[in-house]
């Protein structure tokens, strides 16, 4: 009766530390796979935020450099141009 007993204790014990195991082992996958998920959402939005403030910082020199070539032409036009000993020069800039 007691080796009986102690089996089905022992039986037991090896069926519920197997099945927590596994359940652990479940568990971490699930937990492995949903930190994968949030590091990657997290790194998009950090992307995005770069790229925004990369995107804000051109815009605004873009808008320095023309406001400042405006104010060089006015200053140029005021001083009566740009000449050489022969005149006036006209030239096309290419970008």
């Amino acid at each position: 009766m007691v080796a009986l007993a102690t089996g089905c204790v022992v039986a037991t014990g090896i069926t519920v530390g197997g099945v927590s195991a596994w359940q652990s082992s479940e568990f971490a996958d699930e937990a492995r796979a949903d930190v994968e998920e949030l590091v990657a959402d997290d790194l998009t939005q950090t992307a995005g935020g770069v790229y925004d403030v990369v995107a804000t910082q051109g815009a605004s020199t873009a808008a320095k450099v023309d406001s400042d070539l405006a104010v060089a032409q006015h200053v140029l036009a005021q001083a009566g141009g740009f000449r050489l000993d022969r005149g006036t020069v006209t030239w096309q800039a290419k970008n």
